[in-house]
């Protein structure tokens, strides 16, 4: 059987690549002529445009490589044509209440939907949440999700998207940090300043995971910043700055060292080990499930204020 993957840009180009390295028949399916005819140039693939339908009941595995605007719609499509397994990009569809959708079709069909969260399967961070178990868990947590906000204003996404920009991308280090330290059961939220894009441009709060670890959380959206996650365990502190090359100490030691995870794989970062884990089962429960997004779904709608009241 085909692997159907759905989606002609950048993404979907990243997945094509290793697709192709594993030697795995492919049928890629297109919404956009433009963009179908330059996947076509970069790679040699001829491109299907439309029919996602037709093409999904070819294949028991789909991968929904989409802008978020059409996830959901797309995800539905391939459940409804027979996909037994489909692995969507984050944040799996635009509100929660297609995440729900999209898990009641899947339940009625027996298939499994998982969310895409590369950055799960970074090599090192593979690698800290192996030493953080050697030391018991983690004991706190930190996140930084600050971003360029003229970068964002010119962007591509539509304003829709870029209104809930938490939910629909800072999302990514959010749910690593979650990932290495445990699922939030507790949270305190708060918003200050404004953009034209977003209703609030500064965010702080704290919490609590179901495994005891205090976190804390903050970005301001109206200076540039970056992504950055800490961890300290009963042992050692991990920085994640890029998130791509941890670094980590003893408590007691003053300089930081590499965390040594490997031979990086020559592809996007992540997806080559996330492909494994949806193909093979193995390591299959680092996967992001539905019904985990969903509860995530709502942290990251109280981070960032949209359509609730703070706790």
């Amino acid at each position: 059987m085909s692997v159907v993957l759905v989606g002609a840009g950048k993404m979907a180009l990243a997945y094509f690549e290793v697709l192709q390295h594993l030697s795995l028949p492919v049928i890629v399916v297109g919404r956009g002529v433009t963009t179908a005819a330059s996947f076509e140039e970069k790679t040699g693939q001829h491109v299907e445009i439309g029919g996602l339908e037709q093409w999904a009941g070819r294949a028991d595995d789909v991968i929904v490589a989409v802008d978020v605007e059409h996830l959901e719609g797309c995800t539905l499509a391939a459940i409804s044509a027979g996909a037994k397994r489909v692995l969507v990009e984050k944040p799996g569809a635009m509100e929660v209440t297609g995440l729900h959708r999209i898990l009641t079709a899947s339940q009625r069909a027996g298939a499994t939907v998982s969310v895409a969260y590369n950055r799960r399967f970074y090599g090192g961070a593979r690698r800290v949440r192996e030493m953080i178990a050697e030391d018991g868990g983690v004991q706190i947590l930190h996140v930084e999700f600050g971003e360029d906000a003229q970068k964002l204003a010119t962007s591509s996404r539509s304003a829709e998207v870029l209104s809930r920009t938490i939910y629909n991308h800072c999302s990514h280090v959010l749910d690593l940090g979650w990932f290495l330290s445990g699922e939030p059961v507790e949270l305190t939220a708060w918003q200050a300043g404004t953009l034209p894009w977003h209703e609030s441009g500064i965010f702080a709060g704290a919490g609590r995971t179901n495994t005891g670890a205090l976190f804390t959380y903050r970005a301001n959206w109206l200076v540039p910043g970056s992504w950055r996650i800490e961890l300290q365990t009963a042992r050692r502190q991990f920085v994640f700055a890029p998130l791509e090359r941890p670094i980590w100490k003893e408590n007691s030691a003053v300089e930081f060292q590499s965390v040594e995870a490997g031979s990086d794989s020559p592809f996007k970062a992540g997806v080559e080990a996330m492909l494994a884990a949806f193909f093979d089962g193995k390591d299959a429960n680092s996967l992001c499930r539905l019904d985990e997004q969903i509860k995530r779904a709502d942290f990251y709608n109280r981070i960032g204020g949209y359509n609730t009241t703070n706790s």
